[in-house]
């Protein structure tokens, strides 16, 4: 039978054991609530250097949560203006988590976001809406290593619909001095105030791009403009049907100007109707579309053409498609 020193000195570990789980749990807790309340000071502090660079943001009713495992920024709603008045974002929530063990790597949500921008003078002011929209990022000392945005049923707009995505979404990575851009959509729909009283759909399409130093564009005091920049499409594909579709590849450059020039290689699945939807969306060029396309079905499956554009001047093999505005 044992002793009842045994049990005395058996219960004093218990209890000292018992000591010691709470007092790590008490300074873990300690530990947790400072770091919540540096990240809603840095959120006030960050807002108010915003301010003072000409742009507007607000966070309504900063709060840090997550608590035990996780620490994250909420708002009930979150806003942003950059400094010239060129992109506005409103968000309906702000949620984020980060992993105590790993904080640099965020997920967050954005609820509904409402966004204006003004990316080209030609175009105005276009409105966008979106729905569900969720972020990630690997955080780094100045700038993301990577991030990713994704949302659903976007809609844009200038003055009237001009095109609206059942789903998109958006990548980015640090590739050395470069940036790695790609970009994914499904049931986009162009309407007819973008195409001139026509409209089009592309059931599905992705592109990879790779924007050469692209790390010192967004170091820029106006990291909008794409002049002077030069980059690589590394795989653009645009499904125009079921089974017909585009490829595109090569490297493309913005002069000072604004004016695109680029060496491509365009490849053709199914040529027959991708010359219908080409031809649609190209009408005064119908006839000299559908001549390339049926001399491309004498090629093979999957035949290839140049897409040369010169000073914005775009042209397939011998067919002039138009040209396209400057780049601001």
């Amino acid at each position: 039978m044992p002793s009842s020193k045994g049990q005395t000195n058996h219960a004093r570990r218990l209890l000292w054991l018992a000591l010691a789980i709470a007092a790590v749990i008490a300074a873990y807790t300690g530990i947790w609530f400072h770091m919540a309340r540096q990240l809603e000071a840095r959120t006030v502090a960050t807002l108010a250097s915003l301010a003072g660079s000409g742009a507007t943001a607000e966070c309504e009713k900063p709060a840090a949560r997550g608590y035990p495992f996780r620490l994250g920024l909420f708002c009930d709603s979150a806003n942003y203006r950059d400094g010239d008045g060129r992109l506005a974002v409103k968000a309906s929530v702000l949620r984020s988590a980060a992993q105590i063990y790993d904080p640099r790597q965020i997920v967050g949500e954005l609820g509904i976001v409402e966004a204006t921008f003004a990316a080209n003078p030609a175009a105005g002011v276009v409105d966008m809406h979106s729905e569900d929209v969720r972020f990630s990022a690997r955080l780094d000392s100045s700038f993301p290593e990577r991030a990713s945005l994704e949302g659903s049923n976007l809609s844009f707009a200038n003055g009237v619909d001009i095109a609206k995505a059942r789903s998109a979404q958006l990548h980015m990575r640090q590739n050395g001095s470069d940036l790695d851009l790609a970009f994914r959509f499904t049931g986009l729909d162009l309407l007819p105030a973008l195409l001139e009283g026509r409209s089009v759909t592309l059931p599905e399409g992705n592109g990879v791009f790779t924007l050469t130093d692209g790390m010192a564009l967004t170091a820029r005091q106006t990291p909008h403009s794409l002049r002077g920049q030069s980059g690589i499409v590394r795989g653009l594909e645009i499904s125009t049907g079921e089974q017909s579709g585009l490829a595109v590849s090569g490297p493309i450059s913005v002069d000072e100007d604004g004016l695109i020039d680029a060496e491509l290689r365009i490849a053709v699945t199914n040529p027959e109707e991708v010359g219908r939807f080409l031809g649609g969306i190209f009408p005064e060029n119908n006839r000299q579309i559908a001549q390339a396309m049926a001399g491309l079905t004498l090629l093979g499956d999957s035949p290839s053409l140049p897409l040369n554009i010169t000073k914005g001047k775009a042209q397939i093999a011998f067919v002039r498609l138009g040209t396209l505005p400057p780049v601001d």
